[in-house]
Parts: C-alpha cells; sequence; structure tokens
C-alpha cells in the first residue's frame, strides 16, 4: 500500500533547500560584511533580523504552504530565530577563540544552524 503526503511535505525539504538558499545568500553576505566591521554579537544579531524578515514569508508562504500567516505562527518563528541567533553568535565565538577568523567560523556554523532551522520550523513552527 502506497501512502500519500500530505501537500504541505511533498517537496518541503527542496522547497526549503531553493528558498532557504536565497535566504542565506543575502543574510551570510550581510553577516560577512557585518563582521567586518562590528563585534561579533551586532553582527550576528543584524543579520538575524534580516533573515527573520525575509524567512518568515518565504518559508511560511513558500516552502511550508502556508494560507496565512498568524501571530502565533509569528511569535513561534522569532523565538526560534532567537535561538538561533544566539547559536549563530555563541558558535563563532567559540570556533574563533580556536584561532579561525570570524568569517570561516560564520560559514563552518552555518549547516549545522540550517537543519536545525528547518527541522525547528517542520515540526514547531509551521504546523
Amino acid at each position: 500500500m502506497i501512502k500519500l503526503l500530505p501537500k504541505k511535505q511533498v517537496g518541503s525539504k527542496r522547497n526549503f533547500l531553493f528558498y532557504g538558499g536565497i535566504n542565506v545568500c543575502i543574510t551570510n553576505c550581510f553577516l560577512q560584511l557585518m563582521l567586518l566591521f562590528f563585534p561579533i554579537s551586532v553582527a550576528t544579531f543584524s543579520s538575524q533580523i534580516v533573515n527573520m524578515s525575509v524567512g518568515f514569508f518565504l518559508y511560511g508562504k513558500k516552502v511550508f504552504l502556508l494560507k496565512e500567516l498568524n501571530t502565533k505562527t509569528g511569535i513561534k518563528y522569532i523565538t526560534l530565530a532567537t535561538c538561533l541567533w544566539i547559536s549563530n553568535w555563541q558558535s563563532i565565538e567559540i570556533l574563533s577563540q580556536y584561532g579561525l577568523s570570524r568569517n570561516i567560523a560564520a560559514v563552518i556554523a552555518l549547516p549545522v544552524l540550517a537543519t536545525a532551522s528547518y527541522l525547528a520550523q517542520k515540526y514547531l513552527v509551521f504546523i
């Protein structure tokens, strides 16, 4: 017997990678620039604001196919974004203490944060 997935789940990983790629490019370019001029906390916070602004709409509407984005979903998304910001900030801080440049540390942290973001959005935020 073939079990069909709901339309909401079909292609969500592929869509997340596509739209996430767009969001990551915008956000990471902004982060890399900010890291050249500002402390890690300011740079990561600023890039997280950009990420949230672009991501909430793209992920909610284009990846997880919600018909409407409501306040409850927005609060969950902001909570997730805050956790990801702190994780990103701390990851860069820790990795840079081992002699890596802050820019390289940001790139290294990216796949782990993206994976955590996808799973949290799929199972906790956009449900």
